[in-house]
């Protein structure tokens, strides 16, 4: 895989099934040291992988202080009430907590290509200055805040949809590629450069 120099923000894009849960699952996630995963969809998938599973946002941030990984289920019914929840969270990690990891599995559920959550946008820009990470995954490029793709030096594309990749493809380099790729196989890029990866589930 391209060689990674420093600590980096990543997004993972993909249609569902392609495999882009499957890599933060089963290869981000057990190499972070300390995470919350914030979960919109309220999945099992990553539960077995926290120490606290919750969808109240104090005891969540009490795990964090704990040191523990967190499993943070949403509870909010609407766009702006995720966005509210998903910012406290940000807010929380950015000015309390180093060496931490925000993960969440549809960025396009927490952000709009005209909006992001201030917090969000602060951890993108200044998260890496105390070891803090953002990594998030959306199967709806185009639904999703132009930011995250642009402070997010690691980016893993798989395949998606024709318009996305014509709604995308002047900030998100070499997505125009994703349309030659096989089952889960997915393009990693820091920039210029790119390499075709292989995604193996774990059983």
């Amino acid at each position: 895989m391209l060689e990674i120099k420093e600590l980096s923000h990543i997004i993972a894009i993909g249609r569902t099934q392609t495999g882009k849960t499957t890599l933060i699952k089963d290869g981000l996630i057990p190499i972070l040291p300390r995470f919350i995963m914030f979960d919109v969809a309220q999945r099992d998938n990553y539960q077995a992988l926290c120490n606290v599973s919750t969808s109240n946002i104090n005891e969540a941030l009490q795990a964090l202080n704990k040191g523990l990984n967190v499993h943070y289920r949403s509870v909010g019914n609407s766009h702006l009430e995720i966005e509210a929840e998903y910012n406290a969270v940000c807010y929380a990690i950015l000015n309390f907590f180093r060496h931490y990891c925000v993960v969440s599995d549809e960025a396009a559920d927490l952000s709009t290509p005209n909006r992001i959550p201030d917090y969000c946008d602060g951890i993108l820009r200044r998260g890496l200055g105390t070891d803090i990470l953002h990594i998030t995954a959306t199967q709806r490029p185009q639904l999703c805040s132009k930011n995250i793709f642009t402070q997010s030096l690691i980016k893993i594309l798989f395949p998606v949809d024709d318009y996305d990749i014509r709604a995308t493809k002047s900030y998100i380099p070499h997505i125009e590629k994703v349309s030659t790729l096989g089952q889960y196989e997915a393009i990693i890029t820091t920039g210029k450069e790119y390499e075709i990866i292989k995604v193996k589930k774990r059983f």
